[in-house]
């Protein structure tokens, strides 16, 4: 499982190019992130999630271990354009309170700059 990334202003985008992040995929894709943030040394990341229409529990708590992450390193985790049915399962399990959430990816990387 790969991921598709770049910088733009300090701020990490990283858009997952599958389409389900399940049990199967979500240790690969956590330990990509984290691999990622770690060589880049950068604390501000989006995850433009364009390209998901399903998640499960593992592909939630994937995210959690991130922002837990980049949290405990004084960064930062933003999400941007999900669609319906994965915004869906954030609002059922509550974790659209624990996360910033954009329609766009843009507006995501801008919050953060408004905020450094």
């Amino acid at each position: 499982m790969e991921n598709e990334h770049h910088t733009k202003d300090n701020v990490i985008i990283i858009t997952p190019t599958i389409t389900t992040l399940n049990a199967s995929d979500a240790a690969s894709f956590k330990a990509k992130v984290l691999d990622l943030v770690e060589k880049k040394e950068k604390l501000f990341v989006v995850i433009d999630m364009r390209n998901l229409n399903r998640i499960d529990s593992s592909g939630l708590g994937s995210f959690l271990t991130v922002l837990g992450h980049l949290n405990t390193r004084g960064g930062g985790l933003k999400l941007s354009c999900m669609n319906r049915p994965v915004r869906t399962m954030f609002e059922l399990v509550s974790m659209h309170k624990i996360f910033d959430i954009f329609t766009t990816t843009e507006d995501a990387v801008s919050d953060f700059n408004n905020k450094k």
